[in-house]
C-alpha cells in the first residue's frame, strides 16, 4: 500500500503527509508547494474490512426487496399458468384412478 497522505492543497491539488496533523490533529496553515492558505484534510482510505462491511450491509438491505420480488413473480406465474396447473392436477388424479382400478380388478 502506498504511503498515506493526510492533507491536500485545495488550490494546486498537492498531497503530502503532515506529521503535525497526524500528531496534533491540526491542519497545516499553508501548502508546502504554493504557500496558499487553502489546505484540507484527506480522509483515510477504507480498509478491506470496511469495504466488506459496506457490501454486507448493502446486501442485507437489498434482501427484503428481492424476497418480495420473488414472491410477486411466483404469484404472477401461478396466475398466468392456472390452466397448466389444473391440467397437471387432473392428470395426476386420472393416473391414480386408473392405477386404483387396475389394482382392484386384476391384483385382488
Amino acid at each position: 500500500m502506498k504511503e498515506y497522505r493526510n492533507v491536500e492543497c485545495k488550490r494546486c491539488g498537492y498531497q503530502w503527509y503532515s506529521e503535525q496533523f497526524a500528531e496534533e490533529g491540526e491542519v497545516p496553515e499553508q501548502c508546502t508547494r504554493c504557500y496558499q492558505d487553502s489546505v484540507r484534510e484527506i480522509p483515510e482510505p477504507p480498509t478491506k474490512i470496511d469495504i466488506w462491511k459496506e457490501e454486507l450491509v448493502k446486501k442485507k438491505n437489498e434482501l427484503p426487496g428481492k424476497i418480495k420480488q420473488t414472491r410477486h413473480k411466483a404469484v404472477i406465474w401461478k396466475e398466468n399458468n392456472k390452466l397448466l396447473i389444473s391440467l397437471i392436477n387432473t392428470g395426476i388424479i386420472i393416473t391414480l384412478l386408473v392405477a386404483a382400478l387396475i389394482y382392484f380388478l386384476f391384483v385382488r
